[in-house]
């Protein structure tokens, strides 16, 4: 009984924060960070639904120019959630929606200012070209896949990242024996 008192108080306290954090102007990246965060919570506990939900909501107050740090974070967020949700239904268009959240996330996640980034995208991207080349399975799915994982290559060198360089030469591997068959 205590908790129906409280819950909703709580819930009145948290969105009044927002609203004043949206009126602060400097603090709207905080309101934004702390929902990022609850995004990305659903999204480690794969309530995809849930996260990719949060996710477009946030991606409409994320400016790929002002908060482009964040905005690119949803953005491949957005791209795993699809990923993810493709493997339970409506395969072919979740994939597509996940290629694009994440050429949106390369947008901002360059090679210079976020290497691990660019590199962990493009192997999600890769992963996506290389889902659809069971729809699609044409060349051009297949080379795209293999042109992701080169380029998370640049980052994940033998040298620097020898067990991610393995995994992703795997992967090329996997896509190149897909091609011969």
């Amino acid at each position: 009984m205590f908790f129906r008192f409280i819950f909703p108080i709580i819930i009145i306290v948290i969105v009044f924060q927002c609203v004043l954090q949206r009126k602060e102007g400097g603090k709207l990246i905080n309101g934004l960070r702390s929902r990022v965060y609850i995004a990305d919570k659903q999204l480690e506990d794969k309530r995809y639904r849930n996260a990719l939900e949060i996710y477009i909501e946030l991606s409409r107050e994320a400016s790929s120019e002002n908060e482009s740090e964040i905005f690119a974070h949803i953005q491949n967020n957005i791209g795993i959630c699809y990923y993810n949700l493709a493997k339970m239904s409506n395969s072919e268009n979740n994939l597509i929606r996940a290629m694009w959240a994440y050429d949106e996330a390369l947008m901002i996640y360059d090679i210079e200012e976020y290497p691990k980034n660019y590199a962990e995208t493009h192997i999600n991207l890769g992963d996506t070209y290389n889902a659809l080349t069971e729809f699609e399975g044409n060349d051009e799915c297949f080379e795209e896949a293999i042109l992701s994982y080169e380029k998370a290559l640049k980052i994940y060198t033998a040298e620097k990242h020898q067990i991610y360089y393995e995994e992703i030469m795997s992967k090329i591997e996997a896509v190149k024996q897909k091609i011969d068959q």
